[in-house]
């Protein structure tokens, strides 16, 4: 099974989501796989045999992606590293993306408000990549903690 960590930034949250300007992924933490091509994001989530890594992918991107793209997954294909996150790390004070990248020494890139609606391709994919960066990190801390706890 691939192990794929990956992001995606858009217009509205979850399932009032109206547009996702791009999906990001990796399988190592050092090649970024980006589209803004909705058949490609399609292409991608519908690949056998592969686990979706997402941050708050419960919350946010598993609606999303069903609004935008009409794609059905299950629990099945994601791990939601905030979820996890609050399994394994109880005593953190915040789990979200940007205290966790403060954390692994990689700041959150900072969109504005009004800088969602227009999309700044740059901007946008900037954003998707870190937060793609911060989530592999996480991701490779858990799976440490795990096996410290599971020898």
């Amino acid at each position: 099974m691939k192990i794929r960590v990956f992001d995606t930034e858009g217009v509205g949250l979850n399932s009032s989501a109206t547009k996702l300007w791009n999906l990001c992924y990796t399988e190592d933490g050092e090649e970024f796989h980006y589209t803004t091509d909705y058949d490609t994001m399609r292409g991608w989530l519908q690949e056998p045999d592969v686990l979706w890594v997402g941050h708050y992918a419960i919350g946010h991107d598993m609606p999303a992606i069903k609004a935008v793209l009409d794609i059905e997954m299950t629990y099945k294909q994601f791990w939601d590293s905030m979820y996890v996150s609050w399994a394994l790390f109880p005593d953190r004070p915040k789990h979200g993306l940007e205290a966790l990248g403060l954390e692994h020494g990689f700041p959150k890139v900072v969109v504005r408000e009004d800088q969602w609606e227009e999309g700044d391709p740059v901007l946008m994919r900037e954003r998707v990549e870190r937060d793609v960066l911060i989530n592999w990190c996480e991701y490779q801390k858990q799976i440490k903690r795990l096996e410290e706890i599971y020898d």
